[in-house]
């Protein structure tokens, strides 16, 4: 049962990581990172390993600060989905 149990936390969490590996993009260890967008180094490495999923404001704080190089689709790709077919919907419909 802990074998299974395992393994299900697993496939969720590298579901939930982020796609792009931030020390990479930003150029920055998560230390430093971490400190530009006002969180902690563990809640970081949190969102980076797929155990936390960041909030909104979080996201923004991180492509703000990675410049562009991180993007919401990174950390929520199934929001992201979402946003895409509204602003269609908007525009078409605008």
């Amino acid at each position: 049962q802990k074998d299974i149990d395992l393994n299900i936390y697993l496939v969720y969490r590298a579901e939930y990581a982020p796609s792009k590996e931030i020390s990479k993009e930003t150029g920055q260890t998560q230390v430093e990172f971490a400190a530009k967008i006002g969180t902690s180094k563990v809640y970081l490495n949190h969102i980076v390993t797929g155990y936390k999923s960041p909030g909104d404001s979080m996201i923004e704080a991180m492509v703000r600060e990675s410049e562009g190089k991180l993007t919401y689709r990174d950390f929520r790709p199934d929001k992201a989905d979402q946003l895409d077919r509204i602003k269609e919907l908007e525009a078409n419909h605008g």
